[in-house]
């Protein structure tokens, strides 16, 4: 569980020299971002071990303001646009179908179930790299047991309320996958070997309990991972209703600060034909997200941005941590939240000793 704005999962990784590998997942991916376009500084680590199981991005010199950090085509991209004429080359597999079906799925369930299409490829999905280097596990809310979602009731992010994950699978991801075993092999989910958090059942549907384990596995890092952006027709610029999630490769690495001055760059989408300077060298994108230094970062430092004007209670239930401030001093934290005793114990914050308050 991350606890500090940091995201959860993977080992750290040494510097080579072009970035941090992260191991053995981190060499290949880095490799696949740059042949298909991408750019990460020389001078970050992105795969740098935070501790306790979690990683984040580090400078590993001093970087200047305004030096990029970061750029992704958006055909880097896992995305599942408004519009067929708006895929991605390659596409990932099911991305077509899904766009096209009727009814069609939700941004977030569509987005689930394209990157469970793209897990069961294994080596013949051409993202296998991307996903390769995301963490086993997020310890977001999504995947808690009933038995901890139950000592939410009476907080501010209790979801009792809501449909439950388990219903939602049956009802509308079970039927999708069954109806096309060639994007959704049954095999790929009956050999999940992921153990699914206790308490869950499913109604039934394809790929039965191990279908809704790696369901709540990719869904919980979609939830944690995406980037919400408003739907827009990249040929004609024209904004649409609704809004888009993108999985962007290595910007979704950078962890999260609600504090301002720990903040050092922002994430940026371009629509537009535009020539970068990259390496000394000008580079041209057709679209791409970028992300710059917003002032000088120290070696050492942590690269950071924000997720967005989130409260302590969003945090948690989204992405599994809470930001603790500079330090990691709790009491840094203006905004909280009733966390039950179990969550506080595997998080390290047993010294909390919150009610449930208004965010």
């Amino acid at each position: 569980m991350a606890t500090a704005g940091e995201r959860p999962g993977g080992s750290g990784g040494g510097a080579d020299g072009t970035g941090g590998t992260g191991g053995a997942a981190g060499a290949p991916f880095l490799a696949w971002l740059r042949s298909r376009g991408g750019f990460v500084h020389a001078d970050i680590d992105l795969f740098a071990d935070m501790g306790g199981g979690d990683r984040g991005v580090v400078a590993r010199a001093d970087i200047a303001k305004g030096e990029n950090l970061v750029i992704v085509p958006t055909d880097c991209c896992m995305h599942l646009p408004a519009d067929e004429s708006d895929l991605s080359d390659p596409a990932p597999r099911a991305a077509r179908h899904l766009v096209t079906s009727s009814p069609r799925p939700s941004p977030f369930l569509g987005s689930v179930l394209m990157v469970m299409s793209e897990l069961a490829a294994g080596r013949d999905s051409p993202f296998s790299d991307y996903l390769a280097a995301l963490p086993d596990d997020v310890n977001c809310v999504l995947g808690w047991s009933q038995a901890e979602k139950d000592e939410l009731k009476g907080t501010t992010i209790d979801d009792s309320t809501q449909r439950s994950a388990g219903e939602a699978y049956a009802s509308e991801v079970a039927p999708r996958v069954a109806a096309r075993p060639d994007l959704w092999p049954p095999a790929a989910a009956a050999s999940a070997e992921r153990a699914a958090p206790a308490g869950t059942k499913t109604a039934g549907g394809s790929g039965g309990l191990d279908g809704l384990r790696e369901f709540l596995r990719v869904a919980s890092l979609v939830q944690s991972r995406a980037f919400h952006m408003e739907a827009q027709n990249w040929i004609t610029g024209v904004r649409e209703e609704g809004t888009e999630l993108f999985l962007i490769p290595a910007i979704d690495m950078i962890n999260h600060s609600t504090d301002p001055a720990r903040r050092n760059t922002s994430l940026h989408k371009f629509d537009v034909r535009m020539e970068v300077e990259v390496d000394g060298r000008n580079v041209v994108f057709d679209a791409f997200f970028a992300m710059k230094a917003d002032r000088d970062i120290r070696a050492g430092e942590q690269v950071l941005h924000t997720y967005g004007d989130l409260s302590d209670a969003q945090l948690v239930q989204t992405y599994g941590f809470v930001d603790l401030g500079p330090g990691g001093d709790p009491g840094m934290s203006d905004r909280c939240v009733g966390i039950m005793p179990s969550w506080c114990r595997r998080t390290g914050l047993s010294t909390w000793d919150l009610e449930a308050t208004q965010v």
